[in-house]
């Protein structure tokens, strides 16, 4: 993800024309991908406190998969709306639909 938004956000500074959507979505993606770090870390670094303490009990994480997927879900369809809204605005419905 983060590859991916620092190459949009390189892209948007060569391309006038959609800079602004491509930074929005570089902006989205970056603050996903950096979330997702926090979160591995936050996770690595409890699951090795409870191992050194020898603690019984789970090991496993019940909400943070799913919070991780739903704030992928919403940062991807964010960048997706951004897309067909500047794609709109820059074509006729006729190509538009062509485009989908």
């Amino acid at each position: 993800l983060g590859s991916i938004a620092s190459a949009l956000a390189a892209f948007g500074k060569s391309d006038r024309k959609q800079a602004a959507a491509l930074q929005i979505m570089a902006t989205v993606l970056v603050v996903t991908a950096i979330s997702f770090c926090l979160y591995a870390m936050n996770t690595f670094f409890w699951r090795r406190r409870k191992i050194r303490r020898k603690e019984d009990g789970n090991f496993d994480d019940l909400y943070g998969p799913m919070t991780l997927s739903t704030v992928l879900l919403v940062s991807l369809a964010t960048i997706f709306a951004s897309s067909v809204i500047k794609l709109a605005e820059n074509q006729t419905v006729k190509t538009f639909v062509q485009a989908i």
